[in-house]
């Protein structure tokens, strides 16, 4: 990236040129030669070279197993084959995308700025090119296929009890909490727009920043509304890093009067067009929002921005867990809470505190501070005080009904009911005190 560094970190920097397998960083010059196309070609061919490796491996250890060397299994090779993909996809979509990158001369020619001996008219450049198009669309665009296929099917695969292909994409879910399994296919896309706004803005340079800001800041949006990582403390160090490097990108730009001025001018024109289209399509939806829920329509679907499960699903699927979990032994039942992350023990104490709370349980156990919803409705408090009232006297009257032997005209008479009183505010918006009994 065309950014400009401190005179101090530029030979840490420029060490960094390992991390896109820069063939005079490794120094291997002495052995492959100054030739850019074999430096390049040398570079394309390191992770398929991996990935035929290990799957050689796997080949070799049946053989093997007569002498008593344990034989490596299908899901464990996939496994580790993705987990070197996974490391090394940033530098993938560099190294696929180096051709791409010609800077133009004050003389007319193109020449490419990894290799700038190599001009991009040549026939060494369309070999190069070919290559970094196959690396680009079988292993860095293939990659993110594959992981979002996994990610699509995996609690499909889980609900069939197919181990062996959830074995297979361990390497997705590993390092995130198992309610953000899918993060991995939001940081493989951050690898790759980084490196497709470094490509694209290779003869400006703001676009480079701008390109490379954008995808950090949805990016930094993502992890601060899902915080994926199962340790707080890298969730909190990923927010932190992110944000650090987006200052850093923008401190960095380049100074041209003319290509900052008309840059500037062509952004703020784009982020001015994409504000309105926001603000209009909130107000779009506020609007249709409105008027469904007037017309007495669910709008979980537009104002949650997604769709909601009837309440009575979720009451019968709540009656069904609670009698499981009736059935549990509380030593498994502990043992099963110690194995969880933290993310997944504070949902299941706010659930404790919600259904306590809502629901009125009769317990002493206080896990989280929350208010409950029924101090903030009348209506709703009032309900509940007449439903529970309703409930007393239903039992009152079911333990005054005479004997089966008694007189029939004894039977007749009904049992002497309380009178209820409920003496309503004169305002809807008292609070609740104003129920008595």
């Amino acid at each position: 990236m065309s950014v400009r560094w401190p005179a101090t970190l530029t030979k840490t920097v420029s060490t960094l040129q390992l991390l896109v397998l820069d063939v005079d960083s490794i120094g291997l010059t002495c052995l492959l030669g100054s030739n850019a196309l074999r430096n390049y070609l040398f570079s394309t061919l390191v992770f398929p070279a991996v990935i035929a490796w290990l799957a050689f491996c796997h080949m070799v250890s049946k053989p093997l197993r007569k002498l008593g060397v344990s034989a490596r299994k299908v899901p464990y090779t996939v496994n580790t084959m993705g987990l070197v993909l996974q490391l090394g996809f940033g530098t993938m979509a560099a190294v696929a995308l180096k051709p791409i990158m010609c800077t133009r001369h004050p003389n007319g020619l193109r020449s490419m700025v990894s290799y700038p001996s190599l001009s991009c008219e040549e026939s060494q450049y369309g070999l190069m090119l070919a290559c970094g198009m196959a690396l680009l669309f079988c292993f860095v665009l293939g990659f993110v296929a594959l992981c979002s296929y996994a990610t699509w099917m995996m609690p499909l695969w889980s609900a069939r009890s197919q181990p062996e292909r959830v074995q297979c994409f361990r390497f997705c879910t590993s390092k995130y909490r198992l309610d953000a399994y899918w993060f991995v296919v939001p940081v493989c896309l951050r690898h790759l727009g980084i490196a497709l706004s470094i490509a694209v803005g290779t003869n400006m340079p703001p676009a480079q920043t701008a390109g490379a800001s954008i995808v950090l800041v949805i990016y930094l949006i993502m992890q601060v509304a899902v915080q994926p990582w199962k340790a707080p403390l890298m969730n909190i160090v990923d927010i932190a890093v992110t944000a650090i490097f987006v200052l850093l990108l923008n401190k960095s730009i380049q100074v041209d009067p003319q290509m900052e001025m008309d840059f500037a001018e062509l952004s703020a024109f784009a982020f001015l067009l994409l504000m309105i289209f926001g603000l209009v399509f909130a107000s779009v939806c506020a609007a249709v929002a409105l008027v469904l829920h007037h017309a007495g329509h669910n709008v979980n679907c537009i104002l949650d921005l997604r769709r909601q499960k009837e309440s009575e699903e979720i009451a019968k699927a709540l009656k069904e867990c609670a009698e499981h979990l009736l059935q549990i032994n509380l030593s498994d039942l502990s043992e099963t809470i110690d194995h969880m992350n933290s993310y997944d023990v504070k949902t299941i104490l706010d659930l404790i505190s919600l259904l306590s709370l809502e629901l009125e349980l009769r317990s002493n156990i206080h896990l989280n501070m929350r208010v409950p919803l029924s101090s903030l409705n009348y209506r709703l408090t009032r309900a509940r005080l007449t439903a529970r009232l309703s409930a007393r006297l239903t039992k009152t009257s079911t333990a005054a009904v005479p004997s089966p032997c008694a007189d029939e005209a004894d039977a007749a008479v009904p049992p002497d009911r309380p009178e209820l009183e409920l003496s309503e505010p004169a305002d809807d918006s008292e609070d609740s005190d104003g129920i008595s009994l």
